[in-house]
């Protein structure tokens, strides 16, 4: 597989740009700023590479694993509550993965926050299974957050880890 960062950059301007940073093994080493306009803060495992965009008014975050098996893309978007916000979800995700089988969402809190979680499978337009992972959030500027964590199924229970931890880091920014 040659990168889940180039699959997504080709299957959605969105994903326009991408910008280094860097990750090894599990170990979660940054802090930083969410996507513009979330409010939030979020960790991002050390040697992972990092890239940041906004467009009309939505604002997104992905962090790639080095060997592009494992990532994490946050999107910050303006909806008036969660349930309304699965809608613009659903529509992100079909361009993401293909056959994608979710769970029933489930209520949380992520650090404070208000949420909706739901795990899935689906395959990736090169025909990767994978299995993924979304949190919607209410963030403390009133926004919507997406979470969406994206992991080779032959690779999951390497990255469970790193992806609990990277979910738990994201919080209200102080």
């Amino acid at each position: 597989m040659n990168s889940i960062a180039s699959i997504l950059v080709r299957r959605s301007i969105l994903f326009a740009v991408l910008a280094l940073v860097a990750l090894s093994g599990s170990a979660l080493a940054e802090d930083r700023a969410g996507p513009p306009g979330s409010g939030v803060q979020i960790r991002v495992p050390t040697g992972w590479k990092t890239s940041e965009t906004a467009k009309d008014g939505e604002s997104f975050l992905i962090s790639l694993s080095p060997d592009g098996e494992a990532s994490v893309m946050y999107g910050v978007a303006e909806a008036a509550n969660l349930q309304k916000a699965v809608k613009s979800l659903d529509a992100f995700l079909g361009k993401l993965v293909t056959g994608a089988k979710m769970s029933k969402a489930k209520k949380l809190s992520l650090n404070g926050m208000s949420a909706l979680a739901a795990k899935g499978t689906g395959k990736l337009q090169s025909g990767v299974a994978v299995q993924l992972a979304v949190v919607i959030a209410q963030t403390p500027t009133g926004k919507v957050l997406f979470v969406i964590g994206l992991v080779n199924a032959a690779k999951k229970n390497a990255y469970k880890k790193t992806l609990d931890e990277v979910l738990a880091g994201v919080r209200p920014a102080s």
